[in-house]
């Protein structure tokens, strides 16, 4: 009998172990899963990685996505008419802004430019022809300064 008491215990302290161990290793494996997760998401919106673009000047109008993708066959045509106040419509706001160029290219604003649109677009002296400094990152304009088309 005490033979087979000393292997029971020798078992369960193996089983113990090996459940202490299997734990350790899950936890280890966890922990290092949410660094990584966390570092890569700390570095996605870092600007740390991101090269620095050459400052751009443009001029052109300022049309909210919406409206643009609904006007795109006469898109030309409609930017001349197109009012600010439907530029700063819930819906319009919402879809994002976009800086048409004389030469037809339509060039959308980051989300964090589409913020300063805002804040610009706001202010009543304000108006849809602008003079624009930027930098263009991939697709999109990151925008440093907005002012009135002199």
């Amino acid at each position: 009998m005490e033979g087979y008491l000393s292997s029971m215990i020798v078992f369960c302290t193996l089983k113990i172990g090996n459940i202490m161990k299997s734990f350790l290793i899950v936890a280890a494996a966890a922990i290092t899963f949410w660094s990584v997760s966390a570092l890569a998401q700390t570095l996605e919106h870092s600007d740390a990685l991101k090269i620095p673009q050459a400052k751009i000047s443009l001029s052109g109008y300022i049309v909210d996505n919406q409206s643009a993708d609904a006007n795109k066959d006469n898109l030309e045509a409609y930017i001349k008419t197109h009012p600010k106040d439907c530029a700063l419509m819930p819906a319009c706001r919402a879809s994002g802004y976009s800086l048409y160029l004389p030469d037809g290219q339509l060039l959308k604003f980051t989300k964090v430019s589409n913020k300063k649109v805002i804040s610009f677009l706001k202010n009543p002296k304000n108006n849809l022809q602008v003079d624009v400094e930027a930098a263009k990152n991939d697709l999109e304009l990151d925008l440093v300064s907005i002012k009135n088309k002199d």
